[in-house]
């Protein structure tokens, strides 16, 4: 069984094979004198990277975390390039040419995903270049049974799950949030008058000459007035959804939805696309009603009572790199009913 650490040394192991187009059994994964040392039982003339684990640190900390929640690491990784021989090329500068494939890989690649065994994303980990000093150095190569010193890089991958799976928030969002007032003199058999707050829909204008525009989106209430949270939702309705982007690009809207029963977050995707309305939330309720799109609210299980999270999100190309993806704010539709 494969630990985090494991999982994201091979997942390492496997991007520095696409780049650099070396065998797995020549990327070694532990310390470099044994990298080296099956360098040397091999054939000179071929290349070797070794990618060294040589320190972990605990990480992210939160403050309401249980032991049932993931532990989170930061682990330092030094890669190190053991070149061969080839006709006129010298070991070193195969070995130039190998750190500058692995500084170029991390660079275009700064995240790396890391899948369980059932090939189900479970982290994000960031790529971090890290600088290492001459002292570093040293205290690093003093270890490695007099091996010589190779040319290397370090990275930190940040934040790594221990064990391999993303926390599951247990408890139902906040809504709204209520304000009583009450008396010293007060009685308990007396009701508290209550005044119930939600977020306020302000001004929005999404600047869509930016590449990186970010979609924005709102409901609207049974006033036909804009809000981010809609409460006493019957789950055979519709929801009037307003998408504040640029009208010539699709965006997809993501779902995640709160199983009361099993007590969970389920998250969704609708393959269907949609489009902005406008790069503007108009003041005027007429407007408001032509711009919003009509939206199936997945259904939970057996129409029961739950919290349905929503997303819009967009992604854009970008040449020689991976598509980055692109998260509007969430609104939150909550069904009639107690969820506590």
């Amino acid at each position: 069984m494969s630990t985090s650490l494991s999982t994201l040394a091979h997942a390492v192991r496997l991007m520095l094979v696409e780049t650099t187009s070396l065998d797995p059994t020549r990327i070694v994964i532990g310390p470099p004198h044994e990298a080296a040392k099956q360098h040397e039982n091999d054939h000179q003339d071929r290349d070797y990277l070794c990618v060294f684990f040589y320190r972990v640190e605990y990480g992210g900390l939160p403050t309401d975390a249980t032991s049932d929640d993931p532990l989170y690491l930061k682990a330092l990784c030094m890669i190190t390039a053991l070149g061969g021989r080839s006709g006129d090329v010298t070991p070193g500068d195969s070995e130039l040419k190998l750190i500058g494939a692995v500084a170029e890989c991390f660079h275009k690649n700064p995240m790396l995903k890391l899948k369980d065994d059932d090939g189900i994303i479970q982290a994000q980990i960031q790529i971090i270049p890290t600088q290492l000093t001459l002292d570093d150095i040293n205290h690093l190569w003093a270890t490695q049974n007099n091996t010589p010193y190779r040319l290397s890089l370090s990275y930190e991958f940040a934040l790594l799950p221990f064990p391999m799976k993303t926390r599951v928030d247990p408890a139902p969002r906040v809504s709204a949030v209520s304000l009583g007032i009450r008396t010293p003199e007060h009685h308990p058999e007396k009701e508290i008058e209550k005044r119930l707050f939600t977020p306020r829909t302000p001004i929005i204008h999404v600047d869509i000459e930016r590449t990186d525009w970010a979609p924005h989106i709102c409901l609207l209430d049974e006033k036909k007035e804009p809000t981010y949270t809609l409460g006493g939702y019957d789950p055979s309705d519709e929801i009037s959804l307003i998408i504040i982007g640029d009208k010539k690009k699709e965006i997809s809207l993501e779902w995640e939805v709160w199983n009361q029963t099993d007590r969970i977050w389920q998250k969704g995707v609708i393959k269907e696309n949609f489009s902005p309305c406008s790069a503007s939330l108009p003041k005027d309720a007429a407007s408001l009603a032509s711009l919003a799109i009509q939206v199936k609210v997945p259904l939970l299980k057996d129409n029961e009572k739950g919290q349905v999270l929503l997303r819009a999100t967009r992604s854009i190309d970008r040449e020689g790199s991976a598509p980055i993806k692109l998260t509007s704010n969430p609104v939150l539709i909550t069904t009639a009913g107690d969820l506590l």
